[in-house]
């Protein structure tokens, strides 16, 4: 076994809290893992090293769960190679997955929507990014956070919304929303980084039955393909109304 007994880290109400920064080490003495806990808890960055002292991964835990980006990396001493690189919410795997090869063009991507069980989308490719396999579909997926009115809304009320929706590698996206009394399609500001997820809203001005839907449009090499979202209905009231 090579890993050293030898562990730091501190202990609360006895022997039964983990608290603050722990370290584990290789026989050798070099550092094996480092760990965030709060109580017992493993909570924030946690980095782990092979036993040549090269990173094998970086990861954030919170409140003991996967939440986050997680990396981990070929165990190459030269250079920083992603082998794979996950997004977690909640304990369980979320939005855009990656799997690379040693030259570090996308072996593997995957779309997990974090609120419908398995992937939507899963694509793989060769060493020079031709595609070799896709499956699912690249329709984009409305959630309202906290929808404890089930839809119930009144007139001036901002609707916050997230957009779902997978970004194979080497294409480009436009995601546009629009409420069914609209005629016009309107652009989302998408992030900087377009495999961020952002959260979208719109002031409720009418008084009514409503819809929303979102549209994805992907380009790819001069080629243009759309896809729509389900709808999300609503409705809005006249908070002077009785």
């Amino acid at each position: 076994n090579s890993l050293k007994k030898l562990e730091e880290y501190k202990i609360l109400n006895g022997d039964t809290l983990l608290h603050g920064t722990s370290k584990e080490y290789y026989e050798n003495g070099n550092l094996r893992l480092k760990s965030l806990y709060n109580m017992g808890l493993l909570d924030g960055k946690q980095y782990g090293y092979f036993e040549n002292g090269t990173m094998n991964f970086e990861v954030t835990w919170l409140n003991g769960f996967k939440d986050g980006k997680w990396k981990f990396y070929y165990n190459d001493p030269e250079k920083k190679l992603l082998e794979y690189k996950a997004f977690f919410y909640q304990d369980s795997l979320a939005y855009h997955q990656f799997a690379y090869h040693k030259n570090q063009v996308v072996s593997k991507y995957s779309f997990e929507n974090p609120f419908i069980s398995g992937y939507i989308y899963l694509s793989s490719y060769d060493k020079n990014g031709n595609l070799i396999m896709e499956d699912g579909d690249k329709n984009p997926y409305i959630f309202v956070p906290d929808d404890i009115n089930n839809g119930m809304y009144y007139f001036g009320d901002t609707l916050y919304y997230y957009v779902f929706y997978p970004i194979p590698p080497h294409i480009e996206v436009e995601l546009y929303a629009k409420m069914d009394v609209h005629e016009e399609w309107y652009e989302l500001q998408l992030p900087n980084d377009k495999y961020q997820t952002s959260v979208f809203y719109s002031i409720l001005k009418d008084v009514g039955k409503f819809s929303l839907k979102a549209k994805l449009v992907v380009k790819k090499g001069g080629e243009t393909n759309e896809y729509l979202s389900n709808p999300f209905k609503f409705e809005v009231h006249d908070p002077s109304s009785p």
